[in-house]
C-alpha cells in the first residue's frame, strides 16, 4: 500500500487479499489471486458507508475487464437509498468506426440529475481506473493514469449516504464483466501528478518474478512449525533456526511490524537450496539495524563461508558501511547513514555489473562482477556455524530475490511500498 492511503483514504480494499480498510460482503462471484471476478449478473460486493457524503473526492479501481454490448457495467455505486445515489459505471453500447468495442465511462448523480461522459473511449482489458471531482465541482476521468478526455464542470450533490456497491450491485443485470482487483476511495480529489504516479505505484507486476519472498508484515510467520513461510508461491518456506530450538528462532514484533533478531544467535534458513543459475537478479532486504558497534552483523546470505562463487551475502561493514561479499571479495560502499532507522536496501546484478541502492538511490556500482543463487541455502539473519559477532541485530520486515535485474523507477517503486507500510512515505 503506498502512502497516499494513509492521507484522506476513506475505502480500500486489495481484492487480492484480505487486506482492507473498511468491511465488505461479498455477494456471488469469487476471489482469487487475480482479485474478485464477477460470475453473473446479480454479483456484487457490498462495502460500509465511508463517512463522505459531499464533492471532494477520487475513487481509484484496477480492473480487467471484457465489454458487452447493450447493457451498463458497473464499477462502484450508491443505490440503496432512493433519490439519492451515484453511479461510476461503464455507458451501455459499444463505440463504432474507429471506437469498435471500446466503452466510455459514466458518471450519474441524483438528485443534481447530473450525467457526465467522458470523450474518449476505453479499450476492453487491463486497465487502472479513476474518478476525481474537485471541491470546486471539477469532474476528470482517468485511465491508466492519464487523463481521458475533457475534464466537466459538474453539481454533484449528496455522493455518498450509505453503503455502496463495487463490481454490481442487488439490482442485478449491470455488474462487471470481468475482474477487479483494487478499489479505494479518498475524502479529496488527487491532482494530474498524483493519480499518474498511483497508477506507476500500482502497475509494476513482480509476481511471477520472485524466486522467493518472505513478508513479515503478512501472517507468514508460524511459531507451532517453526517457519517462515515463502509468498513467491515457490514453496521455499525458510526454517527459524534449527527448526527445533527456539533459543535460534528470531522474535515476532508486533502485528505487522517484522521479525526481531537478536545479535546472539538467530537466524532462518531455507533448507531446500536455492535455484537460480543467473546473474541476473535482485535482492530487496527492509530491515532496521539497531547494532552500535564495529562489529560484522550479516543480515542475508547465501551459504557464505563454505563457498567463494556466486552470491555471498550482504553485511553491515566496521566502518559503518555496507558491504556486499561476491565470489568470496568484498566490495564495501561507505559514506552512507543507515544505521538505527528502518532502511531498504537493494542489490541488482545484470550479469555484468552489481548495483546497490539505499532507499531507492544508487549509491554503489561494483564493476565487473556478479554472482548467482543455485545450489545453495539462503540465510536470513545469521549463520548457524558463524561466531555470535556473525548475526544481525534489529527487525526484519522483508526480503526477496527477483529474476529480475530492477531498474531504477522499479527499485524506487519497491521502497515505496515498502517503506509506506510504516507509515514512512
Amino acid at each position: 500500500m503506498i502512502a497516499k492511503k494513509l492521507m484522506g483514504l476513506m475505502y480500500s480494499s486489495d481484492f487480492t487479499s484480505t487486506g482492507r480498510i473498511g468491511a465488505q460482503t461479498i455477494s456471488g462471484g469469487s476471489v482469487g489471486a487475480g482479485g474478485y471476478k464477477t460470475t453473473a449478473d446479480t454479483d456484487y460486493i457490498k462495502a460500509i458507508y465511508p463517512g463522505k457524503n459531499t464533492d471532494g473526492i477520487t475513487i481509484i479501481a484496477d480492473i480487467d475487464i471484457t465489454f458487452v454490448n447493450g447493457r451498463y457495467q458497473y464499477i462502484a455505486i450508491t443505490e440503496s437509498v432512493p433519490n439519492y445515489y451515484f453511479d461510476f459505471i461503464f455507458e451501455e453500447n459499444v463505440g463504432t468506426g474507429g471506437d469498435a468495442g471500446k466503452k466510455r465511462l459514466l458518471f450519474y448523480s441524483c438528485p443534481a440529475g447530473v450525467l457526465r461522459t467522458s470523450s474518449v473511449y476505453v479499450s476492453p482489458g487491463r486497465h487502472t481506473i479513476g474518478l476525481t471531482i474537485t471541491t470546486g465541482n471539477v469532474l476528470t476521468f482517468y485511465v491508466d493514469g492519464a487523463v481521458l478526455g475533457s475534464t466537466f464542470s459538474t453539481s454533484t450533490g449528496t455522493i455518498f449516504v450509505s453503503d455502496f456497491y463495487i463490481a454490481g450491485s442487488p439490482l442485478g443485470s449491470y455488474s462487471l464483466n470481468g475482474t477487479i482487483s483494487r478499489l479505494e476511495i479518498y475524502n479529496n480529489a488527487f491532482s494530474a501528478t498524483e493519480m499518474l504516479k498511483d497508477y506507476n505505484h500500482s502497475n509494476f507486476n513482480y509476481d511471477s518474478d520472485w524466486v522467493v519472498y518472505y513478508d513479515m508484515f503478512a501472517d507468514s510467520y508460524d511459531l507451532v512449525n517453526a517457519k517462515l513461510y515463502d509468498k513467491s508461491g515457490k514453496g521455499l518456506d525458510s526454517l527459524l533456526g534449527d527448526g527445533s530450538t527456539s533459543t535460534y528462532y528470531p522474535t515476532k514484533l508486533l502485528t505487522g511490524r517484522g521479525l526481531y533478531f537478536d545479535v546472539s544467535d538467530d537466524y532462518t534458513y531455507t533448507p531446500t537450496n536455492i535455484s537460480h543459475n543467473s546473474t541476473i537478479w535482485s535482492a530487496v532486504v527492509f530491515l532496521y539495524d539497531a547494532s552500535t558497534t564495529t562489529a560484522y552483523r550479516r543480515w542475508f546470505m547465501n551459504n557464505y563461508g563454505t563457498i567463494a562463487a556466486g552470491f555471498n551475502g550482504v553485511r553491515e561493514d566496521s566502518t559503518s558501511g555496507i558491504d556486499v561479499v561476491l565470489n568470496g571479495v568484498s566490495n564495501v560502499i561507505t559514506g552512507y547513514s543507515w544505521k538505527g532507522r528502518p532502511a531498504v536496501i537493494i542489490l541488482t546484478c545484470d550479469g555484468t555489473n552489481s548495483y546497490l541502492y539505499l532507499d531507492g538511490n544508487l549509491i554503489g556500482t561494483i564493476s565487473s562482477k556478479t554472482g548467482n543463487f543455485n545450489g545453495t541455502p539462503l540465510y536470513l539473519g545469521g549463520y548457524n556455524v558463524l561466531g555470535v559477532s556473525e548475526h544481525f541485530n534489529g527487525n526484519v520486515y522483508a526480503f526477496g530475490l527477483n529474476k529480475q535485474c530492477f531498474t531504477l523507477m522499479q527499485v524506487k517503486d519497491i521502497t515505496y511500498r515498502l517503506k509506506s507500510q510504516l507509515n514512512l512515505q
